[in-house]
């Protein structure tokens, strides 16, 4: 399953998760939890919608130096770069209902942060709308069911491929097979060039 990753950069120092919390929960106006993993890492979630969650992770210049530090001798990890930190990530799955998303990026501008990855600007417009409790509930049920309706279609597309690939698949080889064969029988190689 495929993630969605929004990273917001700070200039000057990175706030607290509790203060994400609490931006995030005026600007929606719904009562918003926050599940916390360790003093830089938690879950932002909607109490009406417990199981519905985004990653929420902080962090510090020092911490990014010392990641720095770990991988010097590799060039460090794979897309690190030292300016793009501190910062806090904001990661939901794809597909997932991105309310909570959109207000949680758009909360950590509020909050002095630089959106670096942009999500379509007239998608998060739908999301940012005033939404009541039962409005998002529906929401997420809505987004949901799309997504399940896109999993049938794509089984009953995808399997008759795949039983065609796998019915055709002994033919292929036994081609592969009848032409080595041929080949060693003439003597050739089947990696030597034809002349023309």
């Amino acid at each position: 399953m495929g993630v969605v990753i929004s990273k917001v950069r700070f200039a000057n120092g990175v706030p607290e998760l509790h203060a994400l919390r609490e931006r995030v929960a005026r600007r929606t106006g719904l009562d918003v939890g926050l599940e916390m993993h360790d003093p830089n890492h938690g879950e932002l979630f909607f109490v009406c919608l417990p199981d519905r969650k985004v990653n929420v992770a902080r962090w510090t210049l020092e911490q990014a130096k010392e990641i720095a530090a770990t991988f010097a001798d590799v060039g460090g990890p794979p897309g690190f770069r030292l300016e793009d930190y501190p910062c806090i990530n904001l990661r939901i799955f794809l597909g997932q209902e991105p309310t909570l998303f959109a207000h949680a990026q758009r909360a950590l501008a509020e909050l002095g942060g630089e959106v670096r990855e942009r999500v379509n600007d007239d998608a998060m417009e739908e999301w940012l709308q005033p939404v009541s409790q039962t409005e998002l509930v529906a929401r997420v049920h809505k987004v949901e069911k799309q997504n399940k309706r896109g999993f049938w279609i794509a089984t009953v597309v995808g399997a008759p491929l795949i039983v065609l690939w796998l019915l055709l698949l002994p033919f292929k080889v036994a081609f592969k097979l009848g032409r080595l064969a041929w080949l060693g029988l003439r003597g050739r190689s089947p990696y030597e060039q034809r002349r023309v």
